[in-house]
């Protein structure tokens, strides 16, 4: 029976270096948390709030990237302004944009028709009653 030597394979794997598996593995997250980290807020603002939710959940490398991250509150706060019309202000005083976000959050669909499910608002044939076009 021949002996294992140092640059034989079985003698890597049983000196603990890392399987082809592994290395794959470690790659694909690094690879994955260096495009979420560059891209992940840019994908967000085409998310709907329970996708922004679920990107931000999918492993601790998203994690990381986004929840982790100090700018990540800032930008909820902004993307609350900015899809629901609430005032955010661009200085905070005395509270952190984690406890404004929570605190707006509330009032999200305060500018929204009661009756509104979807992104845009569906109308009615009974809306165009009493409108005219003006033709130039």
């Amino acid at each position: 029976m021949p002996s294992e030597t140092a640059g034989s394979p079985a003698a890597g794997v049983a000196a603990g270096s890392p399987t082809p598996q592994t290395r794959q593995r470690a790659l694909t997250s690094a690879t994955f948390g260096r495009i979420v980290e560059s891209f992940g807020y840019k994908i967000m603002d085409f998310c709907d709030w329970s996708d922004c939710a679920a990107l931000t959940s999918v492993n601790r490398v998203s994690a990381r990237a986004t929840v982790h991250s100090p700018y990540h509150y800032r930008w909820l706060c902004e993307t609350l302004k900015r899809r629901n019309l609430l005032h955010i202000p661009d200085s905070l005083p005395s509270t952190s944009h984690r406890d404004l976000f929570f605190e707006m959050w509330g009032y999200r669909q305060i500018f929204l028709p009661r009756s509104h499910s979807g992104p845009t608002a569906v109308l009615r044939q009974s809306d165009l009653q009493g409108l005219s076009l003006i033709h130039i």
